[in-house]
């Protein structure tokens, strides 16, 4: 009997310490499976992630596209402003240019026809028949009429 009983004990103790085996492998197993659904959810983060990147990808590339055709609209439009305002300078000078030349005209019609129907008149200079300083003086019968400021006046 002691040898089946300690055959029992042996058997007893085997099977204890399976269990324990078993137990462990268990948790184990427990543990294992929670880790992968944390790596599945983590791949599953990361799928969703890569799709956002990707998107966000295309809009910066679509916004960059955006960006440098505004910009080269914008180095257009500037030298189209800046060739505009030349011109208008240039057509600005122009027009002071001319009106310059018709009050200088205008000035030397009523300067001679004035001086044909109104009797002596005297303007300094006017004997060399070349005027090129900033002033002039015109006088009527003596009296001093008017100064005016014009370039170069050929009699």
């Amino acid at each position: 009997m002691k040898s089946t009983q300690n055959k029992l004990s042996k058997v007893l103790a085997e099977v204890d310490s399976l269990k324990a085996v078993l137990e462990m492998r268990t948790e184990e197993i427990h543990a294992l499976r929670l880790e992968k659904a944390k790596l599945e959810d983590k791949l599953d983060d990361f799928d969703r992630m890569k799709i956002s990147l990707n998107k966000v990808t295309a809009q910066m590339e679509d916004l960059k596209a955006q960006l440098n055709e505004k910009q080269a609209l914008e180095r257009k439009l500037s030298e189209e402003n800046r060739q505009l305002y030349n011109n208008m300078e240039r057509e600005k000078n122009a027009q002071r240019r001319l009106t310059m030349e018709k009050e200088e005209l205008e000035w030397k019609m009523k300067s001679f026809s004035a001086a044909d129907s109104a009797g002596p008149m005297s303007m300094s200079m006017m004997e060399t028949g070349n005027f090129c300083q900033n002033e002039f003086l015109i006088l009527y019968r003596g009296a001093r009429i008017s100064m005016m400021r014009l370039g170069c006046v050929n009699f």
